[in-house]
């Protein structure tokens, strides 16, 4: 067992719910099939590292409203303890920047792209392992299209930039 898989099982991530229209998984299960799909697509070591730790914040930020969890700011919260545990910068990276593509982060795209080529693709990999570990109904559509229009733009970038070098 990695010590990243140990600190989310201390933390309590199997028992950590989270009440949404987008999960129907705790934030264990949720997290175990992100780093299936990671393996399953070829991860490096650091792309699984920071599968581990993708939501490892969530058990510190999670509030209730009465309907539905909220988990706000956790990627910042997530990239702090991937921090504490001495990850790479590539990891921690991966991890404060995981949500991006959904707009919960000030990081432009040309910022993200600035990280090169294989950070971009491991940034590729768990966005979509994130997406396919959440509730089936949210997969499709509008998320997905999301998704893909970020990844886009993001590659759009990072060749733009290779190309000026």
């Amino acid at each position: 067992m990695t010590k990243e898989e140990k600190f989310m099982r201390g933390a309590g991530a199997w028992e950590c719910e989270q009440r949404s229209p987008h999960h129907i998984y705790t934030v264990g299960q949720h997290t175990e099939m992100v780093v299936k799909y990671c393996i399953d697509h070829g991860a490096s070591i650091e792309l699984i590292k920071a599968a581990w730790l993708h939501d490892a914040g969530k058990m510190k930020t999670k509030s209730f409203d009465g309907k539905y969890d909220h988990f706000k700011n956790h990627p910042e919260v997530s990239a702090r303890i991937a921090e504490e545990l001495g990850e790479s910068e590539h990891v921690i990276k991966l991890v404060r920047f995981h949500d991006a593509a959904i707009g919960r982060s000030n990081v432009t795209i040309q910022e993200l792209a600035s990280n090169g080529r294989n950070w971009c693709n491991d940034l590729a990999v768990l966005l979509m392992a994130d997406l396919a570990a959440q509730h089936p109904t949210y997969q499709i559509g509008e998320k997905l299209q999301q998704r893909g229009i970020f990844l886009q733009n993001l590659f759009f970038s990072l060749d733009e930039l290779e190309n000026n070098c």
